[in-house]
């Protein structure tokens, strides 16, 4: 089996063909090309795939080309289209930068929050606590020993002092 860097000269692409089949084949990649797209590339692409192959006849390289560069524009279509779906996986977004206003705003929150809690009896702050972790108002009356509307009066109450 013959390697394919060892072919013989008399096999190689026409260059001169295809620097004139350049300009059709730009227009033909510019046209089926996805946004974002580089149909140079593409195009690039494709006489490097034919120079590789070296063996695509003078009267069938035009058609050779313009299949090639057609296939790499679908191929582009098809990598956009999953990296799209990819990129668009709640999970797989990156973070948005915090604002710092919005970290400093919350530590004074957090600190008039504690200083305020102070004056609350130690059954209104594990009330509050308990809330905090997004527990519903049935769970809270249960670990608290009381009723689903005391426990929401005594938020309501807690929501009106913190006001």
């Amino acid at each position: 089996m013959r390697d394919k860097r060892s072919r013989p000269a008399s096999t190689a692409v026409d260059w001169q063909e295809c620097l004139r089949l350049r300009p059709a084949l730009l227009r033909l990649a510019r046209q089926r090309c996805p946004a974002g797209a580089e149909p140079e590339d593409l195009v690039h692409e494709a006489l490097t795939q034919a120079a590789e192959l070296g063996r695509v006849p003078p009267d069938r390289l035009a058609a050779f080309l313009a299949l090639v560069v057609g296939r790499l524009c679908a191929e582009e279509h098809r990598r956009q289209h999953e990296d799209a779906a990819l990129f668009d996986h709640p999970r797989l977004r990156p973070s948005t930068p915090e604002d710092p206003t919005e970290r400093v705003n919350d530590r004074l929150e957090g600190r008039w929050f504690r200083q305020r809690l102070r004056d609350f009896s130690t059954r209104d702050r594990n009330l509050l606590l308990l809330f905090a972790d997004g527990l519903p108002h049935t769970e809270i009356a249960r670990e608290l020993r009381t009723t689903v509307g005391a426990t929401q009066s005594a938020l309501h109450r807690i929501r009106e002092r913190l006001r």
